[in-house]
């Protein structure tokens, strides 16, 4: 469990103090696994430091590979830097690939790499 203590401070100069405290509880499944409809853009907020990946050969190791036959598709993949969230983007376009499940590999620029596990079915 963490805590912060925050304050608050209103334009007439009215101060109070308060103490959050923040506890995670478990999730139901694994972390590492989701299911989409296909056709879903699924966006991932990645830490700065995958700078690095863009700038490098690491770029091509990112890759969205299907379980069932092996096949990557790297075009449904793209980085960016998104100034509005402050951070980069790693977008997963689930239309041009077929209903199953998928490995999505992101090296993350620290010597670090996030394996997910996406299960794309049909859309609704």
């Amino acid at each position: 469990m963490d805590t912060a203590r925050i304050r608050f401070e209103d334009p007439f100069g009215g101060v109070a103090f308060s103490i959050i405290s923040i506890s995670v509880g478990q999730c139901g499944g694994s972390a590492n696994e989701m299911s989409v409809a296909q056709g879903t853009q699924l966006a991932l907020l990645v830490a700065e430091a995958f700078k690095a990946t863009l700038e490098s050969d690491a770029y091509d190791n990112m890759q969205l590979q299907c379980l069932q036959d092996g096949v990557c598709y790297p075009d449904a993949l793209n980085a960016e830097w998104c100034d509005e969230t402050g951070c980069y983007i790693v977008t997963v376009d689930t239309g041009p690939v077929p209903t199953g499940a998928y490995e999505l590999t992101i090296p993350l620029g620290t010597g670090e790499t996030v394996i997910l596990r996406i299960e794309v079915g049909e859309s609704e």
